[in-house]
């Protein structure tokens, strides 16, 4: 016969073993932390080293040079003048406005107030980009998680923060004053919020308005047929720069007749577009060459060029459609962006400012994966590894470096960014093994 009086406590001994999710955690000077205490100090401490590291990066220059061209091409728009006619002096060099006039009516607040001085337009350009950073972090770690712990997702964004901040695509991105993480933020909002409030294609469609190169992520609408999206997409490009033409008529009408016809000459954008920044498929067929006459005279290159982007285009496609059957949007949103940035004639350093996300995506993965594939980790370590050093393309000096003149490995070497996301698209291709179809 069972004692009533264990009948009776044995209950109580079983409920009192049960501990609330929130209070496990750790003790820290006698003061007892919670999971949800800890997820929130680490946060505080991640914004913290963000706020430093965004002063360093202020601090580092008190003139950004695209930043400073922004502002010039604001100041024409308000003044009536041509945006296009000539380039704008900035001292030792004079580079062009090459955005269509929606650019520059985005940054006409900064020709309407005269306390608009190009420190402070630098300074806002980067204070600007890494809170938008740190949104694309959040949207990206919450897409992975699914929504399903927001703080936490927001503790992980905080921590990588300061450390994305440093990445040398950022870094330069901050030092140049450079839009490209305004435009990533524009497709990341588009495509990766848990909690949709504007029809999906519609940021794409603006930043598209803006430069032209965000038109590639209109893939993953196709391999997703999600027709609609690219429906969105078009119309709001149209839109925006109708706007643009209503608004400057005279601008519109000579970026498209004459501006974007000239967009890939030599010299469009004030620097060899050889030169071991650009990180693009075009860039390192180019490179290939012994001699820059031989490389322009030849039509070699640019065949090359078209035959490889469709190569990839075609890849990409394929491991997009195999993403999605596993449900890894996040991902197949990533390599479309690295498409994005291979295909493109100019894919200066500073525009890879997506990789630190994609770093995140890989660590998030491993942990979250019951087996923790092991290419998921070393993808991750060899990608923030690369993010934080100096890179290869800068190994052999900078300033009158001639590419033509390079080793077979020095040639290698410098198109760091095109080798490595191309080896870790293989190498997620690869590891799809670990992922299981999801059944329809």
């Amino acid at each position: 016969m069972t004692n009533p009086q264990t009948a009776n406590t044995a209950p109580a001994a079983s409920t009192s073993q049960k501990k609330d999710p929130e209070s496990l955690g750790t003790e820290i000077g006698g003061f007892s932390l919670g999971i949800k205490d800890l997820l929130i100090l680490l946060s505080v401490l991640g914004i913290a080293a963000g706020l430093i590291a965004n002063k360093i990066l202020i601090e580092r220059y008190d003139w950004r040079i695209d930043a400073a061209v922004y502002r010039e091409g604001a100041l024409a728009l308000v003044n009536g003048e041509s945006l296009y006619a000539q380039p704008f002096d900035m001292g030792d060099i004079s580079l062009p406005f090459i955005y269509p006039p929606i650019g520059a009516i985005l940054f006409a607040p900064w020709g309407f107030f005269e306390f608009m001085t190009v420190e402070l337009a630098g300074n806002l350009m980067v204070v600007g980009s890494s809170l938008l950073l740190l949104w694309c972090l959040y949207l990206v770690t919450n897409a992975v998680l699914k929504g399903r712990d927001r703080l936490l997702a927001f503790t992980i964004a905080s921590v990588a923060w300061p450390i994305a901040l440093f990445a040398e695509p950022v870094f330069l991105n901050a030092d140049l004053g450079q839009i490209n993480i305004l435009i990533m933020a524009l497709v990341v909002i588009d495509l990766l919020p848990v909690k949709r409030r504007i029809p999906r294609g519609i940021l794409i469609g603006l930043a598209a308005s803006i430069k032209i190169t965000p038109l590639a992520m209109l893939l993953y609408f196709l391999v997703k047929k999600d027709f609609r999206g690219i429906i969105n997409a078009v119309i709001s490009l149209v839109a925006f720069t109708a706007i643009g033409a209503v608004l400057a008529w005279e601008n519109t009408k000579e970026f498209f007749s004459t501006t974007l016809l000239s967009l890939s000459a030599e010299g469009d954008s004030g620097v060899d577009t050889t030169f071991q920044s650009n990180s693009s498929l075009q860039a390192m067929i180019y490179r290939w060459w012994t001699l820059k006459d031989a490389a322009d005279a030849s039509s070699l290159p640019s065949i090359l060029w078209m035959v490889l982007s469709l190569i990839a285009i075609a890849a990409v496609a394929y491991l997009m459609h195999q993403l999605f059957a596993r449900g890894l949007h996040v991902e197949a949103v990533m390599v479309n962006a690295m498409l994005m940035l291979l295909i493109s004639p100019i894919s200066w350093s500073h525009h890879w400012v997506w990789l630190p996300l994609w770093a995140v995506v890989f660590f998030l993965r491993y942990r979250q994966h019951p087996d923790h594939p092991k290419f998921l980790l070393w993808s991750g370590l060899t990608l923030t590894t690369m993010l934080l050093i100096l890179p290869p393309k800068w190994w052999f000096g900078r300033d009158g470096l001639n590419v033509y003149e390079l080793n077979f490995w020095e040639k290698l070497l410098i198109s760091d960014w095109t080798w490595l996301s191309i080896g870790l698209m293989i190498a997620l291709a690869i590891g799809l093994k670990a992922y299981p179809k999801i059944a329809k």
